[in-house]
């Protein structure tokens, strides 16, 4: 709150649309507290998200969090407004990040016969098993917005295909 005095005027002056940037802040922020779903979001953006970026690429890797966020922001909306789950107020990285969890198995299931594949979506499974058991015992937390996300992800990383390290040389 202190920060919006400097912020929105850099945002205004830069020409960035507000509501744009709204929705980006949305999904790269937490609540500003350290609490378990942001330890569990660090850990497990630091376990998967490196090997997932090294296979996919930078920007890949960017549009896959940013696209699994905004896909879990649409999917709580649509779930909300055809009365599937009450209505809520949802932030943080968390469908963003499940986004990742999902994309990473989606790519592993693509590529199944790569070394490591059946492991890695072993290990994926036993995350996603974690962060349901965790949905479901706190109440705050928003499992719609986790499950849009997974499912997000997973979706694109159906489409995605590993990157050209020939072309990096």
């Amino acid at each position: 709150v202190l920060t919006m005095g400097v912020i929105l005027p850099t945002v205004e002056k830069a020409g960035i649309d507000l509501v744009w940037f709204g929705i980006f802040i949305v999904l790269v922020v937490e609540m500003a507290q350290i609490t378990p779903p942001v330890g569990f979001n660090l850990f497990v953006l630091y376990v998967l998200g490196p090997p997932l970026e090294r296979a996919i690429g930078t920007m890949r890797f960017a549009a896959c969090y940013l696209i699994s966020g905004l896909g879990s922001s649409l999917g709580v909306v649509a779930l909300t407004t055809l009365g599937f789950i009450q209505a809520t107020q949802v932030i943080g990285a968390s469908g963003c990040i499940m986004g990742v969890v999902g994309a990473w198995a989606g790519f592993l299931l693509r590529h199944r016969h790569a070394p490591l594949a059946k492991q890695r979506l072993a290990n994926i499974g036993l995350i996603v098993a974690i962060q349901i058991a965790f949905d479901l015992s706190t109440p705050q937390v928003s499992m719609a917005a986790h499950m849009c996300g997974l499912v997000a992800g997973f979706l694109l990383g159906l489409l995605l295909a590993a990157r050209d390290l020939r072309s990096q040389r």
